[in-house]
């Protein structure tokens, strides 16, 4: 057990076999997301749930595609019995949402959800860069900045640049 991303990290490279990795959103040097998606790297069989602090939906939705098979609420803990059906789900191969967090879960994950390059994208077409700076920026295609942006405007379900960095700042993408 460890409050550190790294030290995390290093006992599962030491270890052979996969493994049940709880996490809390904030580590000592990191957050416990990033945990999450190494680990899955490492060992897509490891089973991982993740302990938001915060009911947003946005972080819930990037924590299952950083690799969490459950996300609890923090506030749920010791309160609701999500942590043990969560753990139970686990142990069966099934995946777990808190029933806590107070808004419908999209039944598409990879549609509702952008991608952390989609999201980097979001947050430069937020800046205001035109698909030819943020191509240059990335190091890719004007023509696959084209492309990520229309896929990240009809996630959001907008027409529009403006639009999209407004939605980004509703849902939490960007800050």
């Amino acid at each position: 057990m460890t409050a550190s991303m790294a030290e995390g990290l290093e006992l599962l490279q030491q270890q052979s076999g996969s493994f049940y990795i709880f996490a809390t959103e904030h580590l000592s040097d990191g957050i416990g997301m990033e945990l999450i998606r190494k680990a899955k790297v490492l060992n897509p069989k490891h089973r991982c749930l993740l302990v938001l602090t915060h009911n947003h939906q946005v972080l819930v939705q990037q924590a299952l595609v950083a690799g969490a098979d459950a996300v609890v609420l923090e506030e749920s803990l010791g309160r609701t019995g999500a942590l043990i059906f969560a753990l139970e789900c686990l142990s069966k191969g099934q995946s777990f949402v808190d029933p806590a967090f107070d808004w419908p879960i999209c039944t598409e994950l990879v549609s509702g959800v952008l991608t952390p390059r989609e999201i980097q994208i979001l947050q430069l077409v937020a800046e205001g860069l035109s698909n030819r700076s943020i191509g240059e920026q990335l190091n890719i295609a004007t023509s696959t900045a084209r492309d990520h942006v229309r896929e990240i405007l009809r996630r959001l379900g907008v027409k529009s640049r403006a639009a999209a960095a407004v939605e980004g700042l509703r849902q939490g993408y960007c800050h």
